[in-house]
């Protein structure tokens, strides 16, 4: 304890009554001040040389205000410089909050030795029956900066929850009358009509499906970012998963003339543990993508072996097919989001160019990287590896 003032762990505990957090933060950054003894109308000396900062007075009385948070009031101390030092005429910043200032420090990882001392020395701490801190400009603009960076992290973290009740509210509005009116026109369509007014039925149902999906793609970028997906570890059946998928895009491979197919590998063990929702949101995207690139010829899906370069036994999940290809230079960026191979096929090819990006995402989730082969002019594949293990029967 220094002469007619606090303790170290006097100032510790005091800070305790007030703020917790504060505390154990200011126990923390104490080995990185220097104690030094002040007594009242002396120029504050450190090692024999005047302080060399801006010093503030920090009176003993605590106000609460109505939040309950501690502060102390500051004044500038103009004597205790003395009349020879060189910082006697700074300004001083008013009104901030001691436990705050320790705080902010911590939190946001401010060097105090580039903030508060060019010359690296440890900040002067004086604890007397009053309790000074120096607060160099440099600090100051330090700390305001810091306080603009939360400032902006709270309107950043605002706007994004706006974000998600405008796609939520999108998702309500708007999918409730496309499928009212996707209904209602295949009702239609079962009337007599003549061929005209059929193909313009067509029509409204092709580009309602066609929104529906820009729609659902959206909705699952958002959650995305929410974090809403979570990998889960359950036992489900390999070839339930490929044939799902068959089954699922078999109407739309049908209508364009394609061949569809999907096969597990000979002898490779069915069961598995792993999340097979998540494995077939990758897949899902992958074979969307290949059956509406694809104007002739086939769609092949295929699970089989691989071993990764440390050697553990992992399952390769692969969609090939014989569409229009990707150059070489646009496989990288295939993957990007609201990313078409080529601008121009967004007029010929309906969809933000989100697909892809999703399935990346998915399999990001699964600890997996999606990979892509592709000549620039005879097809596409598209393939990424999992470690599933073996499972017991399914339930």
């Amino acid at each position: 304890m220094l002469h007619g003032g606090l303790g170290t762990g006097e100032l510790i505990q005091s800070a305790r009554l007030f703020d917790n957090l504060a505390a154990d933060q200011l126990k923390r950054l104490l080995p990185l001040f220097e104690l030094v003894e002040y007594q009242a109308g002396e120029s504050i000396l450190v090692q024999g040389q005047p302080a060399e900062k801006i010093f503030f007075l920090l009176q003993g009385q605590v106000e609460v205000l109505n939040d309950q948070i501690p502060i102390f009031t500051l004044r500038r101390r103009g004597d205790i410089f003395g009349e020879s030092s060189m910082l006697a005429d700074q300004p001083c910043r008013v009104g901030v909050r001691a436990l705050d200032l320790v705080r902010m420090l911590s939190i946001k990882g401010l060097e105090l030795g580039s903030a508060l001392n060019n010359d690296e020395k440890k900040l002067h701490l004086i604890l007397n029956q009053l309790f000074t801190v120096a607060l160099s400009d440099k600090l100051a603009a330090s700390l305001d900066q810091a306080k603009e960076l939360e400032m902006a992290e709270r309107r950043l973290h605002k706007a994004d929850q706006a974000k998600t009740n405008l796609l939520t509210l999108l998702n309500h509005e708007l999918r409730t009358p496309l499928n009212g009116i996707i209904g209602m026109t295949q009702v239609l369509m079962m009337s007599e009509m003549t061929e005209e007014q059929k193909e313009n039925c067509e029509i409204i149902v092709k580009s309602s499906l066609s929104l529906t999906s820009i729609l659902n793609e959206i909705l699952t970028a958002s959650r995305l970012d929410r974090g809403d997906f979570v990998p889960r570890q359950i036992v489900f059946d390999l070839g339930g998963v490929v044939s799902k998928l068959v089954r699922l895009f078999s109407g739309a491979a049908s209508t364009k003339g394609l061949e569809l197919t999907g096969v597990v590998a000979e002898g490779l063990y069915p069961n598995r543990l792993g999340d097979p929702s998540l494995l077939e949101q990758v897949l899902v995207n992958l074979v969307a993508n290949a059956v509406k690139y694809t104007e002739r010829g086939k769609v092949h899906i295929e699970v089989s072996r691989s071993l990764n370069p440390q050697g553990v036994q992992m399952l390769r999940f692969e969609v090939a097919d014989t569409g229009i290809g990707i150059a070489p230079e646009d496989q990288e960026r295939i993957l990007d989001p609201f990313t078409q191979c080529d601008q121009g096929l967004t007029r010929k090819y309906d969809g933000l160019g989100l697909g892809l990006a999703l399935s990346s995402r998915f399999a990001a989730l699964l600890g997996s990287k999606i990979r892509v082969d592709s000549s620039g002019t005879n097809g596409s594949r598209f393939w990424f590896e999992v470690e599933l293990p073996q499972a017991g029967v399914l339930e």
